[in-house]
This record gives C-alpha cells, structure tokens and sequence, in this order.
C-alpha cells in the first residue's frame, strides 16, 4: 500500500482501504507486538493511533461493513433545534407535570441552587418562557425561550422547582 501525504486524504480513505489495512494489520508477523504495528500503520496511513485502534475494534465486533461511515447521533444537536414532540405519543403537549406552555419564571441561580459558586448563565436574571416539550430523544426537557429570542433546553424538574419559587413569590 502507498503512504499516503496528506490527513486531509487520509481522511477520505474507503471502506475498502479500511478493510485492506486493518487486514494487513493483523496478517503482518506476530512476532511484532500488535500496538506497534497500530502504531506504524497509524503513522503510514496519517492517522491517529487510537482512529486504527477503533477501525480495529469496529473490524472485529462486525466485519468490513462495521467499518462504514456511520451518522453521528449527536452531528446535529448543536446546529439545529430539536423539534417540539408531535404525533401520537405526545398529542400536542399543552403541559407536562406541572409545567404548562407560557409559564414564565426569571431564572435566578440562587433560588434552585442555594451554594451555587460557579459561573453563571448567559440568561441569569432574564424571563424565560416555556414555548415546548421537546421530543422524546430529550425526555422531560423543557424548552425555554429568552427575551432575545434564544432558546434554552432545561430538564423538567429543574423548570418546575424555578416555577415553584416563583409561585411562593406572589403568593
């Protein structure tokens, strides 16, 4: 097989290419430990060695067609908004436990968290708006929108003990 130049080539190497190396790996004489082989098929091939130790581990728990590129289930989590939850499962969610869409709280880290000392959010002391339910991947999240038109994805416990202080409020 010829060295290949450059990572940015490297990284486009087939499911074949995979195959043949990790074959190669492991045809290629035992009397080599077998991290140094990863080790200097990972530099010929511009890897890492811990990306041939995977290809490795992927080889062996199913063959050539575990080495195919796979989607990333958290690829888009942070470019795109999780949807609101629709269909049957959740029929139109108006409220879940005692959180009802609208509810409004200014977030406050020392009302839920008494000894909080870290950094605080970017939406301290802002109102929040509960403007959806979200989706069952985000099971009992709560999504928030900030005076600005940011979105914050909180748990359903945490929104309801906001919500809870701020009902003793006026009370």
């Amino acid at each position: 097989m010829a060295k290949i130049a450059s990572k940015s080539r490297a990284r486009r190497l087939s499911v074949h290419e995979r195959v043949r190396c990790i074959r190669a790996l492991l045809d290629e004489s035992r009397t080599t430990p077998l991290s140094a082989r990863v080790n200097t098929r990972a530099r010929r091939f511009g890897y890492s060695s811990r990306t041939i130790w995977r290809w490795l581990a992927r080889f062996r728990r199913g063959g050539a067609n575990a080495l195919r590129d796979s989607f990333r289930r958290d690829a888009l989590t942070r470019r795109a908004r999780p949807s609101p939850t629709q269909g049957e499962d959740a029929t139109r969610l108006t409220s879940l436990g005692s959180v009802m869409l609208g509810d409004r709280f200014v977030f406050r880290t020392v009302d839920v968290f008494a000894k909080f000392t870290g950094r605080k959010p970017g939406f301290e002391g802002k109102e929040l708006v509960v403007d959806a339910f979200m989706a069952p991947r985000y099971a009992s999240r709560v999504s928030l929108r900030t005076p600005d038109g940011g979105q914050v994805l909180l748990p359903l416990e945490i929104v309801e003990k906001f919500l809870d202080v701020q009902r003793a409020r006026t009370h």
